[in-house]
Parts: structure tokens; sequence; C-alpha cells
């Protein structure tokens, strides 16, 4: 079932033209672009044709601007409204008709997405908690060893 944000267009709308924003929770500038970021993800595609929930589709959106900026296994939840001040996520906006009215330079400039696409709601982002484990270590060489063995720091023979 799919749940629709008030006031969004209906779900067939969304599937040919969903468009969102993201822009940086506090900061004065928009982040990314889905008709940009998304292109040849066969995961957004599935989504948006299948009419996946707009909670969904921000929290995949953030997820792979995310990933095309190099930054792995985040972890993401949406909300309706984002935290007072600055933090670590995104605010959602959608444009109807994909943004097709606007011009591309106008898409980039914050003022214009709050004034001409509608908020969505927020996505909260929290890096990836890897614990170093024992195996997972990297190898420390013989010379090393040797080095560390002369400071009084190394174990061992």
């Amino acid at each position: 079932m799919n749940k629709m944000h008030p006031g969004l267009c209906p779900s067939s709308t969304i599937r040919t033209q969903m468009r969102l924003f993201l822009v940086e929770h506090g900061g004065d500038s928009v982040r990314g672009d889905s008709a940009i970021f998304t292109v040849g993800s066969a995961e957004w595609a599935e989504l948006t044709f299948r009419g996946a929930s707009i909670e969904e589709l921000s929290r995949v959106a953030a997820r792979l601007l995310d990933e095309s900026e190099g930054n792995y296994r985040w972890t993401y939840a949406f909300d309706v409204f984002g935290p007072e001040g600055r933090s670590n996520g995104y605010d959602v906006f959608f444009c109807r008709g994909g943004g097709e009215q606007l011009s591309d330079d106008s898409l980039s400039d914050l003022s214009t997405i709050i004034c001409c696409c509608e908020y969505i709601g927020y996505v909260r982002r929290a890096p990836p908690v890897i614990p170093l484990r024992k195996r997972d270590r990297p190898a420390i060489h013989a010379k090393d060893m040797r080095i560390l063995r002369k400071r009084g720091k190394g174990g061992g023979k």
C-alpha cells in the first residue's frame, strides 16, 4: 500500500515524473537532484515504477546521493520534519511535473527550490559504525615489528 504525502499528485504521476531535491539541513545549497544522481540506478527505476512511498523514495535518494559521493553503509530514516538547527541530514523537496518549468540554473538555487517545490520531509543520516575486530586489523610487517620492539612497544620475540 502506498503512503502518499498530503498534497502530492497521484502515484501514477509520481512514477513518471519523480524528481526530488536534497538540501543539507540547515545549509544554504542544494546538495542533490535525483534527475542527476539516480541516472542508471535500477533500484530507483524499479521503486518509481512500482510507486513506492515517498518515505522510501526519500531514503533511497539520500543513500544514492551519498554513494555517488563515495559514502557507503550509512543508515537513513525518514521523518516529516527535521530537527531544529543544523544536522547531518537532508531536507527533501518534490517538484511537480519533474521541475520542467524551471531552468537548469535555477534548480541549483535554494530559494527557487523552496519557493517552487514542495517540502516532503527530512532524511536523517548516520555514518557507519564499524567495529575494528582483531582479524580486521591491518597486518604488521616484520620490519614494522622490529621497529616496535626497539621502542619497547611490541610484544613477542
